[in-house]
């Protein structure tokens, strides 16, 4: 999630120069866009990396999820559902923060 951040901060730098510029300044930097053509296919390859994972992620917890519930048998109620659930997320969330 480190990462997401860093990228998102990154952006926000760069596009917040241009929001604070005034006049003709702002005229001239609103016509032009504030990345070299090099640093939008990095931006973009991070991302997509990042978007990867997370659905890889999601996937995997999503596997894990419906071979608990079905382990579980059709005797399942909807609170051990939920409990289930919510400790899939917390694990989860701990394997997106270690990458």
């Amino acid at each position: 999630m480190q990462s997401v951040r860093g990228i998102l901060e990154h952006l926000e730098t760069k596009l917040a120069k241009k929001a604070s510029a005034k006049g003709v300044e702002r005229l001239a930097i609103s016509l032009t866009w504030p990345f070299t053509r090099k640093e939008t296919d990095q931006i973009m390859q991070s991302i997509e990396r990042l978007k990867v994972l997370l659905f890889m992620a999601f996937e995997k917890h999503h596997v894990q999820l419906s071979t608990e519930i079905d382990q579980e048998g059709d005797g399942c109620h909807s609170r051990q559902i939920e409990g289930c659930s919510s400790s899939g997320f917390r694990a989860l969330e701990q394997s997106i923060e270690l990458w």
